[in-house]
């Protein structure tokens, strides 16, 4: 049935393409196809690709960028679905650059990472489509982005990826779109399907995922230089993930993770002590906040989107809730953090009453601070930091197993999500493998204990307020103000909870608020929401637990 739907889609495509065309015989080699290439994008023409008589083009081990990387006249180039390409150099997807029905088979590409297809670096490329391909390498990522300024406009649609490392493999990729691909792998393999560092306005929509460990994953990860952040954009920001269908993978089959395994990966860069605030919620809205006397605030200017997230202390009104960082200054000893409501482009946050200066009353975001909130922010613990946010992932098929020495889960929060909706997925669960570690329907977990960034050249953590907080110098990534609901768990569990790395004694033990309610099928008996645990799986204070699970937030699932 897909292939028909593919085929049903690209019909109409080519018709079009076929109509007004120049075209060439790839048995030519590199240099006539180049050629070729130049001559169409000139003439404002599609180029089609003719078997010959070998039915392929070897690109041989260099990259190959079928049109100038810095034009920004549009080429298309296609076949009938006849035309594979070779070699292992990659291909550059350079600006305005469309490929359709054609074949990147039996590929084993170099580069770090190995890569078929190849998206740039350069600041303005956009416009870049991959349709109808079949994309087959073992070992290697299918496409690839990474880096910053990334393209926009990404458009990957019925594609097969076959055996890849990857399906994709994105960094701070923005306003894209996968959509009705499927991606085959060996079940019980290594490889993962679409994995993601960063970008907003993501959308994952109908695409079919088999095998392999994670299914379509965003994962933080701040690359290092001297464990310094590289200051680039690592927040997620309204993806969408879609009537999607995910089968037998090892780990996560959909999910976020704030990487704590390794302090230069997570997205946490401080936490400090708000002691006072300046300016109105309406007017250059200012935290004034604790510094630990050493670490130089020039290391954490902020990104394009990095927040102010409130994780402490234990009962304070806006836990869990965050904003956009504009501005960070050290003046006399005093850190000062300029805020901003996400999206509005102004030095001021959003009114949650009323209206003022365009910005209309409820805009914000679940979990985004108002201007009401700014008057009752001292005393709040906040960490500068990445977040996931407003991600909705809907009406997805999973079918599931627990695998053997594995972790197992279907839907996974590992930290930093906020503002997200979980709603109208549907797990068939196949069973558990003898040991099996863990095996969850949906798992939303604060990760706790974390060690924060080295400050180079020494290895010594660079909190703000480690010498203000006491007994909290290490990194808290909670999930708050989202909405778990009418889902199918097919029998599994549902938990909420904490895992503490380092420091057991270190946790805030804050209840942080997430709504829970509708779902079906939950494994029993047992709580859905778990108590704070310290290392080693202790109970830290009874009756203390990880997520507000009163009638309000915790309701109505069978």
């Amino acid at each position: 049935m897909w292939q028909k739907a593919r085929e049903a889609a690209l019909r109409p495509v080519l018709a079009t393409l076929n109509a007004d065309c120049h075209t060439v015989d790839v048995s030519l080699g590199r240099a006539a196809v180049q050629a070729a290439c130049d001559a169409a994008a000139s003439a404002g023409k599609p180029l089609k690709l003719l078997p010959g008589s070998t039915g392929y083009l070897d690109i041989g081990s260099t990259q190959w960028s079928p049109k100038a990387a810095a034009s920004a006249v549009p080429l298309t180039l296609f076949s009938d679905g006849n035309v594979e390409i070779r070699g292992t150099g990659n291909i550059l997807l350079s600006v305005s650059l469309s490929l359709y029905n054609l074949k990147f088979k039996n590929r084993t590409p170099s580069g770090s990472p190995p890569t078929c297809l190849v998206l740039p670096t350069v600041s303005g490329q956009k416009d870049i489509t991959v349709f109808g391909c079949d994309i087959n390498t073992p070992g290697a990522a299918g496409i690839y982005c990474g880096g910053a300024n990334t393209p926009p406009n990404t458009m990957g649609r019925w594609n097969y990826f076959e055996d890849c490392l990857y399906a994709a493999l994105t960094f701070n990729l923005h306003n894209s779109e996968f959509s009705d691909n499927r991606s085959v792998m060996a079940i019980g393999g290594g490889g993962r399907h679409f994995f993601r560092n960063g970008g907003y306005r993501f959308k994952y929509l109908r695409n079919y995922c088999e095998g392999g460990v994670t299914g379509i994953t965003g994962m933080f990860n701040h690359a290092v230089s001297g464990y310094v952040a590289v200051p680039s954009m690592q927040s997620f920001i309204d993806d969408v993930i879609d009537g999607n269908v995910i089968k037998l993978c090892s780990e996560e089959y959909i999910g976020y993770d704030v990487q704590t395994n390794t302090s230069a990966y997570h997205p946490g860069l401080t936490m400090t002590t708000v002691t006072g605030v300046e300016g109105t919620g309406a007017n250059a809205p200012t935290l004034l906040c604790t510094w630990d006397g050493v670490t130089s605030i020039s290391r954490f200017q902020p990104a394009p989107y990095r927040f102010a997230y409130v994780v402490g202390p234990a009962g304070h009104p806006h836990l869990g809730k965050y904003a956009q960082i504009w501005s960070l200054a050290n003046v006399s000893g005093v850190i000062k953090m300029g805020l901003r409501g996400l999206d509005i482009g102004l030095h001021a946050l959003k009114p949650s009453t009323g209206s003022a200066a365009g910005r209309r009353a409820g805009d914000q975001r679940m979990g985004e601070l108002s201007q009401e909130d700014l008057a009752t922010m001292t005393g709040a613990i906040v960490m500068v930091t990445d977040l996931a946010i407003s991600p909705r992932i809907t009406n997805n098929v999973l079918i599931s197993k627990g695998f053997a020495s594995r972790n197992t889960t279907v839907i996974s929060l590992w930290g930093n999500t906020v503002g997200f909706t979980i709603s109208g997925n549907r797990n068939i669960d196949l069973g558990t493998e003898p040991g099996n570690i863990s095996y969850h329907g949906i798992r939303i977990t604060t990760v706790s204990g974390v060690n924060a960034k080295p400050k180079a050249p020494d290895t010594s953590d660079c909190n703000w307020g480690n010498t203000q907080i006491a007994g909290k110098d290490l990194l808290q990534f909670p999930n708050a103000h989202g909405e778990v609901f009418n889902n199918d768990l097919g029998g599994l569990k549902m938990r909420c909870n904490n895992i503490t790395y380092a420091g057991a004694g270190d946790n805030i033990l804050a209840q942080y608020p997430v709504r829970i309610f509708n779902n079906l099928n939950v494994q029993g008996p047992g709580e859905i929401v778990s108590p704070w645990i310290g290392a080693g799986g202790v109970v830290h204070v009874s009756g203390a637990k990880c997520y507000d699970d009163s009638a309000a937030y915790v309701y109505a699932n069978t």
